[in-house]
């Protein structure tokens, strides 16, 4: 390791007898060794003969000098390299387990367990920073009159295409969209208030026009539409996320009620019920 496999070194100075020695950078440990007469150990990382080495390096008083030992550790480090591999692995396998856990199989998107996690999570926040918390629950129009006559497959694509709709028009990374079940979503809106919520609306409202799925079942047109519930948190009626969930619903179920493709805006005073500004007859 010191340059020197051959020459006797034992009465010369070390880095006489070992080219390489300085090379080691165990100067400077011995004389700390020597001056404080305390022993002291490190680790020492070499290149030799292009394979990479590892020492355990350990440095004691001797008299009026010191003595220096390196114990090969190359074996023990390669196995603890192999399993901090494996663990990143299994930390990374367990990611994408919990990933593939939290994800709807068939849209893609958050699933309720992910929706229930999330929206505790952002309650409590808007709580602690008092900052304003909105959430959408949307309800596609006629589902199953459109599952009876277009068939399950159909109607599996249309929830898909639904469900690119929402994530489509959201632009903040904070925004979260969830398939809440069956035919029904949810926008989880962090910092923002009510009308911030109805403002999103519109815009998916507008997305989902411009996208002209066909829904032959429709009462009210050609197209496909949705139905709304939108909220704020507002910590004196809602005590607990589930409480602020109910609120939205109960939102949404009032548009449906008033004759769907409508927004149920949950106002502390009552819900208001908005018709679209769009057209379902295409």
């Amino acid at each position: 390791l010191a340059g020197n496999a051959e020459e006797p070194a034992q009465g010369r100075l070390a880095h006489e007898a070992f080219p390489h020695w300085r090379q080691l950078g165990l100067d400077a440990d011995c004389l700390a060794v020597v001056q404080a007469r305390s022993p002291r150990e490190r680790e020492l990382e070499l290149t030799h003969d292009g394979a990479r080495r590892w020492f355990k390096v350990f440095i004691g008083p001797l008299l009026d000098g010191c003595v220096v030992r390196l114990t090969d550790v190359t074996a023990i480090k390669d196995k603890e390299q192999v399993l901090h591999d494996n663990a990143r692995r299994l930390q990374a396998d367990n990611e994408q387990l919990r990933q593939l856990a939290w994800r709807d199989g068939l849209t893609g998107l958050l699933n309720r367990r992910a929706l229930d996690v999330i929206l505790e999570r952002e309650v409590a926040r808007s709580l602690r920073l008092s900052e304003p918390l909105a959430l959408v629950m949307c309800d596609i129009d006629h589902f199953k009159a459109f599952n009876d006559f277009y068939g399950h497959l159909i109607g599996d694509d249309c929830l898909r295409e639904v469900g690119q709709v929402l994530s489509g028009v959201i632009q903040r990374a904070t925004d979260m969209v969830a398939r809440y079940g069956g035919e029904e979503f949810t926008l989880v809106l962090p910092n923002t208030v009510l009308n911030g919520g109805l403002d999103l609306v519109q815009r998916i409202q507008h997305a989902l026009h411009e996208r002209g799925l066909p829904d032959a079942t429709s009462p009210e047109g050609k197209l496909l539409t949705l139905s709304f519930g939108v909220a704020e948190f507002d910590p004196r009626r809602d005590a607990s996320a589930h409480a602020f969930l109910e609120r939205a619903d109960s939102a949404l179920y009032r548009a449906k009620h008033q004759g769907r493709n409508r927004v149920g805006l949950a106002y502390p005073q009552g819900i208001q019920v908005l018709e679209s500004q769009l057209s379902p007859a295409g």
